[in-house]
């Protein structure tokens, strides 16, 4: 009997101590899951959303990060009082940098410079960022975006 609990300890004891917890993925760093093509559903620059359709003109706001630190602001608008309807294309190129989940952004037209910084709410497809400090009044103060 006592051969049949020690025996019945020892592999308890060996059941026990061979298991071991997997450890957990880490999750996706911010500056991992921003590399990539984004559509923007919502584009604020103050307090107006320059997304918003009117009934002259369509916007559309296309956003690529680089994994180099590089960003792109694609802005296309469809000019709604012209037949055929007219396109109007530009693109803001700059940088970004990431503090944890606070990215700064800053883009640059001619001698003109913007930058924006804030906390980035994101995902691997679908990111919010709300400017806490910066050029908030004349560049992006809040965008939402979808991964392409």
């Amino acid at each position: 009997m006592k051969r049949i609990l020690l025996f019945a300890s020892i592999a308890l004891v060996s059941l026990v101590a061979s298991c071991k917890k997997d450890a957990a993925p880490e999750d996706p760093k911010p500056e991992e899951l921003i590399v990539g093509r984004w559509e923007a559903s919502s584009a604020f620059i103050g307090a107006t959303d320059a997304l918003l359709p009117t009934a002259t003109q369509l916007n559309e706001l296309e956003i690529e990060f680089t994994a180099s630190n590089t960003v792109a602001f694609h802005r296309k608008t469809t000019v709604l009082t012209t037949t055929p309807p007219g396109v109007i294309e530009f693109t803001l190129n700059g940088v970004y940098s990431f503090d944890g989940n606070i990215i700064t952004i800053t883009v640059v037209s001619g001698l003109d410079s913007r930058t924006v910084i804030g906390p980035i709410d994101i995902t691997e497809t679908h990111f919010l960022f709300t400017a806490t400090s910066g050029d908030t009044l004349d560049f992006y103060s809040k965008i939402e975006a979808d991964k392409i």
